[in-house]
């Protein structure tokens, strides 16, 4: 509980503090935590599914291609905030 508080007390700039952690936190959230979700329920459901079948309703992006790509993305929006934040900061 320390680091957060010595930040909170030595940065005085908290509208610009609030712009850089959400930031990090956003892309996390919306896009890391959903894409890891996806790929490991699909490794789980291949795993455990024994020939069920072929599923009519499959969607066209049930592929590992698409999370991974957001993944791909994921990481370019982490460098550009980075860049961006830092930049600011100079």
């Amino acid at each position: 509980m320390l680091p957060p508080y010595l930040i909170a007390f030595l940065y005085r700039d908290v509208d610009s503090l609030a712009g850089i952690t959400g930031g990090f936190a956003g892309v996390f959230i919306q896009l890391i935590i959903p894409a890891m979700l996806a790929i490991l329920a699909r490794r789980w459901e291949a795993a455990n599914v024994n020939g069920a079948g072929r599923n009519v309703h499959k969607s066209p992006f049930s592929s590992d291609f698409w999370p991974k790509l957001v993944l791909v993305w994921a990481a370019l929006c982490l460098a550009a905030n980075t860049y961006i934040d830092v930049r600011k900061l100079l």
